[in-house]
């Protein structure tokens, strides 16, 4: 009788869309903030992972997604990515001091990476963006094996946790 180990896929899936990022930041975080911690890192960790690997980090910021950066870039330090970390943390500073979690604002603040014709500061700004995207992607290993490996051993700490 062997155990199949869990993923933490298994503990995210019943949490889906528990905390709504497609309302207000305000509601996103009273929502946020129910969840386990470990839940919570993980669900933002993943849709951070998930967006850059779709779209690279303009596409997460543009998104919805981009409400929980701050809760993505603490997700990555305690599930143990701390190179990961530091390229969102830099990709962050891109919105100045505080980061801003309003989508119309940071849209406001981001949306000129599609714009066909990019004056030569925004072309700059795209590539540091797109090689910041790429430094992530491998920070997460092959395939997102170090991603994987890192949030499942997170995701089977916290149920030894509960024991």
């Amino acid at each position: 009788n062997t155990e199949e180990i869990p993923s933490y896929w298994d503990l995210l899936e019943p949490v889906w869309g528990k905390a709504d990022i497609h309302k207000t930041p305000d509601i996103f975080l009273t929502q946020f903030k129910q969840l386990p911690q470990a839940v919570g890192d993980l669900y933002a960790a993943h849709w951070l992972v998930s967006e850059v690997v779709n779209g690279a980090f303009p596409q997460f910021f543009s998104n919805s997604t981009g409400v929980l950066a701050p809760e993505a870039l603490i997700a990555l330090k305690r599930i143990g990515l701390d190179d990961a970390a530091e390229i969102t943390e830099a990709c962050m500073t891109f919105f100045g001091e505080e980061y801003p979690r309003d989508r119309n604002t940071r849209a406001n603040m981001i949306d000129w990476v599609w714009n066909e014709n990019l004056s030569e500061d925004d072309e700059h700004n795209l590539d540091i963006l797109l090689d910041l995207s790429g430094q992530f992607l491998d920070a997460l290993g092959k395939d997102l094996q170090a991603f994987h490996l890192a949030a499942d051993a997170y995701a089977i700490a916290y149920l030894r946790s509960l024991e």
